[in-house]
């Protein structure tokens, strides 16, 4: 009994410091600590190079042990783990018998999830993804938080040395969508425990398929047992069998409840392992499910393949680093990593932007903000490789959209007033003024320079509608040296005594 509290003791500092790192990435006040996202087992394997690497580090743990990942590194388990623990202090959650282990619905799940990713539609498996699910948390409900106790004590309590935080520019129909899948999520940990981990997580379906065949799994050793049934009602997962007197390792998160309750010293690890008493036949159910999960996704992707990968019309602007709209489309889980660690936030996830196989991923608002010139953050924090990390040479010259300057819309044409402001925030020198009336003058369009980063579009003082829109691009492609071009474009006198618009 001892050694397992201590285990569980270790084990719940552990998950509770993951969850502080991983809610202070979210927030996006610390981001030296974003680059845990890369920890995660779905990203991992989405990203591929070393990122393969460390999901088979995590796999060959839990061959060995079991699914420790799930209690310890996930910092949604942690936040089912908080909300069960809230519930049985309620007496909403008091524990009982197992519960059945729905192989099949499992198993055909996760076919399901990951035929329809490699066919191109990836939102089945970014729905319920741990991290990208986490990532909905942290955005729609700790930043909101964080963001309105900011508000509060520099207002209310005077403290005006704090620096302003700003929120995410969310539609209303896809923040109450996500708030309902969080409350959905959260009130079911509440009163059954870990029910999404077990069911309908592909991450807990993946680590669960290989911790049924793991060389070192908790035994529950049957001449010990009284049947008090003291590790029965802490089990997260209900896979403590006392009829059979046998713990299903495959639901088993690895947690230690039960060996830090149980007096009898009766739950270890290893040992001879209990004789099945099952039928065969729910092996053929196993194997039946899974080839109609397999069968289905497979199925749902071929037909929706030309809609899901069809460009939409207009294009959003893809980050930086997105490369095609076929790659971004096909990795991005909408987890909102890059969100957080814009510094304008002026990424903000999509509706209907990208189609509906896109809800959630980011693209950016040049109303709400512009992309930062020197700024790399998002391609380099994207855990799933969607983005292409770029360095700040690369990045000032991806072109991620183009401009489109509507002359009817510019106050200089419709109000006689000087402006400008375009060509003067335009970091490439792709606006630049040329006369119109008597002094006034208007921005031209040099297209080769344009890498569509939002300055002007942002900028523009034309309401209700801008003078300037950014059109996202279907491929990023790199634009022409901007000191070439002007050089060549300059007047001959002023050639030598050019400033350069950085």
């Amino acid at each position: 009994m001892r050694p397992f509290q201590w285990f569980r003791a270790g084990r719940i500092v552990i998950s509770l410091v993951v969850l502080g790192v991983f809610l202070a990435a979210f927030s996006g006040l610390f981001r030296s600590v974003q680059e845990v996202g890369k920890s995660q087992l779905l990203p991992s394997l989405l990203r591929g190079g070393w990122g393969w690497g460390i999901a088979a580090a995590i796999l060959l743990t839990t061959f060995l042990w079991g699914r420790w990942y799930c209690s310890s590194l996930c910092p949604l388990g942690t936040l089912q783990d908080m909300a069960g623990w809230l519930g049985r202090k309620l007496r909403l959650n008091r524990g009982g018998a197992a519960w059945p282990n729905r192989r099949g619905w499992r198993y055909g799940l996760l076919g399901f999830y990951f035929s329809a990713m490699i066919g191109g539609l990836i939102l089945p498996l970014a729905l319920p993804d741990s991290f990208a699910f986490f990532g909905r948390v942290g955005n729609l409900l700790f930043r909101p938080a964080l963001v309105g106790l900011n508000t509060f004590l520099r207002t209310r309590c005077g403290w005006e040395s704090l620096t302003p935080l700003e929120s995410h520019n969310l539609s209303t129909g896809l923040a109450a969508g996500a708030g309902l899948l969080i409350a959905a999520l959260l009130i079911t940990a509440l009163l059954r425990g870990r029910v999404f981990c077990n069911f309908l997580c592909p991450v807990g379906g993946v680590l669960g398929l290989v911790a049924r065949f793991a060389r070192f799994p908790l035994r529950l050793d049957r001449e010990r047992c009284v049947g008090c049934r003291r590790c029965a009602n802490v089990c997260k997962s209900k896979c403590i069998d006392l009829e059979k007197k046998v713990i299903d390792f495959e639901r088993c998160v690895l947690c230690g409840d039960c060996g830090a309750v149980c007096r009898v010293n009766a739950i270890g690890f290893g040992g001879k392992a209990p004789q099945p008493e099952e039928p065969p036949v729910p092996e053929r159910r196993e194997f039946l499910a899974t080839g109609a999960g397999l069968a289905l996704g497979a199925a749902t992707a071929v037909s929706l393949r030309r809609n899901v990968q069809r460009t939409p019309d207009p294009m959003p602007v893809m980050p930086p680093g997105a490369g095609t709209f076929e790659h971004f489309h096909s990795r991005c889980t909408g987890c909102g990593l890059c969100m957080a660690a814009c510094p304008g936030k002026t990424l903000t996830p999509a509706g209907l932007e990208y189609g509906w196989s896109g809800m959630g991923q980011p693209y950016l608002s040049f109303r709400i903000g512009k992309c930062e010139f020197d700024c790399t953050r998002c391609s380099n924090i994207c855990p799933n490789g969607a983005l292409t990390p770029l360095t700040v040479a690369a990045k000032q010259r991806r072109r991620v959209g183009m401009v489109e300057y509507l002359k009817n819309r510019c106050i200089v044409v419709t109000d006689g007033n000087d402006c400008g402001a375009c060509a003067e925030h335009c970091p490439t020198g792709a606006l630049q003024m040329v006369a119109y009336q008597g002094v006034l003058t208007i921005p031209s369009v040099i297209p080769e320079l344009c890498i569509g980063c939002g300055s002007c579009e942002y900028i523009c003082p034309a309401l209700p509608e801008k003078a300037i829109l950014v059109h996202g691009v279907p491929s990023q492609t790199e634009a022409a040296d901007p000191a070439a071009v002007l050089k060549k474009t300059a007047p001959a006198s002023t050639t030598e005594n050019y400033e350069f618009p950085f």
